[in-house]
């Protein structure tokens, strides 16, 4: 027994969704006429996060630059063996349209919480291997109701993934809030995402301590801390594509991020999470790359890539050793 993707119950074969109401026909069957005889193995991504961590807006910013690279993309998308990256399926091309027509009306709406919003990319190596990846965008809402009420053998099998981006929001954890041009005066929840997530994948993964799921943590908004870098980093906090070396950027960069965070934040601990997780990465992300107007004409993303690639290679997707590291 599998569960669909779209639904998130139970059925008999992972093609076509066998619930009479499965709300996600036209998935199936752009999957079944694109892979009539066997489906692609499939690398699940949750995003873990509160309201308003910035979750939806960085999968759209990133499934449009997947789907429609720039020069430097395209150019690190071949060094990686990459053949192609698109969407065949119409209900991700249908949210990744609605998301830009709400940017474009001044900003995204945030995620309902019964409703489940998510991407699948098919992704074509030069090998012509190919693989389905699976973005799911759930509601910070439900997290938090969920992380507050312990549900930790939860229903949300979206963050049951095969690799994770656990979304740090500065404003809503007060010791980078503190430290903010701009802090904000209310309270901050400062929940702890990354211990949710790990107690939801002991149930997952039948108790085991220490979990082996990839996990990025990312610093959303990040554009509102880069008033500390002479203070507190010593280099460029971003990794794009057009880094030379990609990939040992990114584990330099994390090395910088993880000492920031064991000194600002309240809600990541570092040497906690190496308790818990076998394979963490920490990367600084600004989907907007501004903190106001947020409409996507104006959008200056930065750093987007870089989780995303670390996991596809953390799960032997793709390999470090096409001429970058």
């Amino acid at each position: 027994m599998m569960k669909c993707n779209r639904c998130g119950k139970l059925q008999h074969t992972n093609a076509k969704c066998e619930r009479f109401d499965c709300p996600h026909p036209d998935y199936a069957a752009a999957m079944k006429e694109k892979f009539p005889n066997r489906l692609p193995p499939k690398c699940l991504f949750s995003l873990v996060g509160g309201i308003n961590a910035g979750k939806t807006c960085y999968l759209a910013c990133l499934v449009y630059e997947l789907v429609n690279p720039t020069p430097f993309t395209g150019q690190l998308r071949n060094k990686l063996g990459i053949k192609n990256i698109n969407m065949i399926d119409p209900e991700s091309n249908n949210l990744l349209d609605l998301l830009i027509k709400y940017s474009n009306s001044g900003g995204i709406e945030a995620t309902k919480p019964d409703i489940l919003g998510f991407f699948s990319l098919i992704l074509t190596l030069e090998n012509e291997d190919v693989y389905e990846l699976v973005l799911y965008n759930s509601s910070g809402e439900k997290i938090e109701d969920e992380l507050r009420l312990k549900k930790y053998n939860t229903d949300s099998h979206e963050l049951q993934g095969t690799v994770s981006l656990c979304l740090v929001d500065p404003r809503e954890d007060s010791g980078l809030n503190r430290i903010l041009k701009r802090p904000k005066e209310e309270a901050c929840t400062n929940f702890n995402f990354a211990e949710h997530f790990h107690k939801v994948m002991q149930k997952v993964k039948n108790g085991v301590q220490y979990v082996d799921t990839p996990m990025a943590v990312c610093i959303s908004k990040f554009d509102l801390l880069l008033h500390r870098r002479n203070q507190d980093f010593l280099r460029e906090p971003f990794v794009e594509a057009d880094s030379r070396t990609f990939f040992r950027d990114i584990k330099t960069v994390s090395g910088q991020l993880r000492s920031f965070l064991e000194t600002h934040s309240k809600t990541v601990d570092p040497t906690d999470l190496d308790k818990r997780f076998s394979n963490i990465c920490y990367f600084a992300v600004a989907p907007f790359g501004k903190d106001e107007n947020l409409y996507w004409k104006t959008r200056e993303p930065m750093g987007l890539l870089a989780p995303f690639l670390w996991l596809l290679k953390e799960s032997q997707i793709i390999k470090d050793t096409y001429g970058i590291y």
